[in-house]
């Protein structure tokens, strides 16, 4: 015989069921890594406790991987271009 305690422990299975399927996987670093913006935000989100897991390492790794990179790449603010001036010679011409 059919109960109602029955119907409502069906739906309530039925919904978790639902919502397993809902749940999107964590977003990877190659994602991160194209979508910089998107990866801030979810850092920053992150850092202020509105979310958590593996979405927040891949965001964070991402973001520290294109750091490095730039790093890389770019010189040092307090680098400059060699100039004539470094080599120690008089900036009078001799005759």
């Amino acid at each position: 015989m059919f109960k109602p305690r029955h119907a409502l422990a069906l739906t309530i299975l039925g919904a978790s069921a639902v919502a397993v399927h809902i749940a999107a996987p964590a977003l990877t670093i190659e994602y991160f890594a194209v979508h910089i913006a998107e990866a801030e935000q979810v850092v920053t989100d992150c850092t202020a406790g509105k979310k958590a897991g593996r979405e927040c390492d891949n965001a964070k790794t991402a973001l520290d991987a294109g750091k490095a990179r730039q790093a890389a790449v770019l010189p040092s603010s307090n680098r400059r271009i060699p100039s004539i001036m470094d080599s120690g010679e008089s900036t009078q011409r001799r005759k």
